[in-house]
């Protein structure tokens, strides 16, 4: 038997018909080129020889993720990104699925030095 889904969101205020960017349309920006910009900051931050700069990655990191963070909390708070409550039991099914997989990936206990 289906179960109907549960979205935890606070009530999204009226939309605008007009064409130009709204709110919404500015955040949903903002969030997306701050997410490339913390995915273009975790590969540099991989590649860097440099102690020194590997660290100010590091850094730019952190607060990159924090930005995405704030901005999704905002968007939340304003009604415009919604979360699912999804059944424990699916949940759980999804971790296993995770579980076995990343296990199946991995080198035997002992191979990595």
């Amino acid at each position: 038997m289906a179960q109907a889904r549960t979205t935890i969101s606070p009530p999204a205020p009226a939309e605008s018909p007009s064409p130009a960017m709204n709110d919404r349309d500015i955040a949903n920006a903002l969030l997306a080129l701050e997410k490339s910009l913390t995915s273009g900051l975790n590969i540099a931050a991989w590649e860097a020889s440099n102690d020194a700069l590997h660290q100010d990655l590091m850094n730019m990191l952190q607060d990159s993720h924090q930005a995405v963070r704030r901005i999704y909390n905002f968007m939340f708070a304003q009604g415009w990104y919604p979360i699912d409550v999804e059944d424990q039991a699916k949940v759980d099914e999804a971790f296993s699925q995770f579980d076995q997989k990343l296990k199946g990936e991995l080198p035997p206990q002992g191979m990595l030095q």
